[in-house]
């Protein structure tokens, strides 16, 4: 790693501890290349380092130019791991780098794709040639049809694909599948879901569940905080992070208005969902004279269990792990579709489907081709979760050290979820699991 090593080993290092969560951070300057670069360690049940790359220069139109920088220097250290290796106790060994994982911002830039979410059509026109919305197929294109379609035997899943890029990406030096190298950049399930298509789905059931209390909307929103807080006493509960329920945590000025999750934590999805899930158990008799609410409860009970079976699988997935975590990820997707087209034909807005859901169809639609095999890696491995606080926390350094700097990047590597291969020869690599856990 000898880019990093250099920079680390003579870089004057100016630390800081960040005074909402004391965590350390140590500041290496990087102006050559006009960025800053830190190293963060964290204490959890394992351990990463993140390094966030820092614009010094404001200029939006060349911020992902400056990006591929410090990427291709990253590239090339990962290379040399790959390649040559690094000795340890008198024997060689090499670490391949699988994938890349992060948000959708950050694969477009770092992937340079020209078939990306901002891409989606907004008005359909019969002579358009549309350019694409996904990396991994030709979903929103005439030869793929459209990304909306949730059906096994949907168009973009029976045509070939292309890849998505004009220039290849500097990352494709490393080990890569050559037949299939846009499945190197990983679509991301925890932003796919809990931080987008999830949150959405959240949002429009609480705000149906408004409509099994009495009251004006005010009262049938208090009294939903109550419940809240009332279901966040039980074992293995907790209020969201967001604090109590309000007509503005979904964007509700009034009942006729499109619902949207407000809240900047990820986690609170998840705290939501389990809510809803015992809110409308709880009144199982009226929820099954209501259509839409009888669809809601179904989806929001399935997608529970799928997410319960991948947290709680570890990193490897069995067969019946994988094929039980798919079809109850499809069958969420199916029951969403439903709700979104019920409420369409209703004219009520509600449910809105984009680009995040046909992402989520690919993270679904794999654990189900990995289940023929006999074990299979949990989609949570290409997510990135762990370092949700860690750009408040940089700009809050800049911010009160008088420094200005408002465009980050984030490269991140969660030792748990690393796959890396031990062998003497790279013509026969055996691979292992490296979960190493840093030292107090």
């Amino acid at each position: 790693m000898s880019t990093y090593r250099e920079v680390l080993s003579t870089a004057d290092f100016c630390t800081w501890q960040c005074p909402k969560n004391s965590t350390t951070y140590s500041q290496i300057p990087g102006a050559k290349h006009d960025c800053f670069i830190f190293q963060e360690k964290v204490r959890n049940s394992y351990s990463w380092n993140h390094f966030s790359i820092q614009k010094t220069d404001f200029q939006p139109a060349h911020a992902e130019e400056k990006l591929q920088i410090p990427l291709n220097r990253l590239a090339d250290d990962l290379l040399e791991l790959q390649t040559t290796g690094f000795s340890f106790q008198g024997e060689t060994w090499h670490i391949a780098c699988l994938g890349v994982k992060g948000d959708q911002p950050f694969l477009r830039t770092a992937g340079g794709f020209i078939r990306h979410w901002q891409r989606a059509v907004r008005v359909e026109k019969d002579n358009a040639n549309p350019p694409g919305v996904c990396w991994l197929c030709l979903a929103g294109t005439r030869p793929g049809g459209p990304f909306e379609d949730f059906n096994m035997n949907a168009q973009w899943a029976n045509v070939p694909t292309v890849v998505p890029w004009v220039v290849t990406p500097s990352l494709l030096k490393l080990f890569h599948c050559p037949d299939h190298p846009h499945d190197y950049f990983k679509t991301d399930v925890w932003h796919n879901y809990h931080g987008g298509a999830g949150r959405s789905f959240i949002a429009s059931v609480l705000a149906e569940c408004l409509t099994l209390l009495d009251g004006s909307v005010a009262d049938k929103i208090s009294q939903l905080d109550s419940l809240l807080h009332v279901w966040a006493k039980r074992p293995d509960c907790k209020l969201p992070h967001s604090g109590p329920f309000t007509a503005e945590r979904i964007g509700l000025t009034s009942l006729q208005v499109l619902p949207e999750g407000t809240w900047s934590k990820f986690a609170d999805t998840y705290v939501y969902h389990k809510f809803v899930e015992w809110f409308l158990s709880e009144r199982l008799d009226k929820v099954r004279a209501d259509p839409i609410l009888l669809m809601s409860w179904e989806a929001v009970c399935i997608i529970n269990k799928t997410f319960t079976i991948l947290y709680t699988s570890g990193l490897w997935l069995t067969s019946h792990e994988a094929r039980a975590a798919g079809e109850g990820g499809r069958k969420w997707l199916a029951l969403y579709a439903r709700l979104a087209h019920t409420c369409f034909l209703e004219r009520r807005l509600r449910f809105p489907v984009y680009v995040k859901f046909h992402m989520l169809d690919h993270s679904w639609r794999r654990l189900l081709a990995g289940s023929r095999n006999q074990w299979t890696l949990n989609i949570l491995c290409e997510s990135v979760q762990a370092d949700e606080e860690s750009i408040f926390d940089i700009g809050y350094f800049f911010y009160f050290s008088g420094n200005t700097f408002p465009c980050f990047f984030k490269i991140t590597s969660q030792a748990y979820v690393l796959p890396a291969c031990r062998c003497h020869d790279l013509s026969g690599l055996r691979w292992q699991m490296l979960q190493s856990k840093q030292e107090d």
